[in-house]
């Protein structure tokens, strides 16, 4: 009996843990679900017309590779709420953004000029930094030098 009861405790312990990642208006994420596919982050603002005019490219990205791909948004502002809502809808954003800062957790500096697209592998490294907008086809084939 006290083995089941550790083993309840254990799986109810880790069940109930707290997510790494957290995503606006999703579950959080645990960072080795992130290590299934490569992971795109792209760090845009409101206030950068380069970062906006991005955003097709990205929604593009993400929902013809959303299957093999993580593709996601990280205001550089660290908008949450209703002011990213906002935003995430007035530019008609559709990929998931991130709330937790990338920064830390993937060693990542803070970008001086954006926008910026960082590819991480499935082993969570840093593998590739991207200054300035970015397309679609752009990114792909630096994933491609990834893989």
């Amino acid at each position: 009996m006290r083995i089941f009861n550790l083993f309840l405790f254990l799986f109810i312990f880790t069940a109930c843990s707290e997510s790494d990642l957290m995503i606006h208006n999703q579950n959080g994420l645990m960072l080795n679900d992130l290590k299934e596919r490569n992971t795109v982050i792209n760090f845009w603002a409101d206030w950068c017309p380069p970062c906006i005019k991005e955003i097709p490219e990205l929604n593009s990205l993400y929902e013809e590779n959303k299957d093999e791909l993580n593709v996601y948004l990280f205001h550089f502002d660290e908008l949450v709420g209703d002011e990213l809502d906002e935003q995430l809808a007035r530019f008609n954003a559709k990929i998931p953004s991130l709330l937790t800062s990338p920064y830390k957790i993937f060693g990542i500096d803070v970008p001086e000029t954006l926008p910026v697209t960082v590819i991480i592998d499935r082993d969570l490294n840093v593998k590739e930094v991207m200054r300035g907008p970015q397309t679609k086809e752009s990114i792909i084939q630096r994933l491609e030098l990834v893989n």
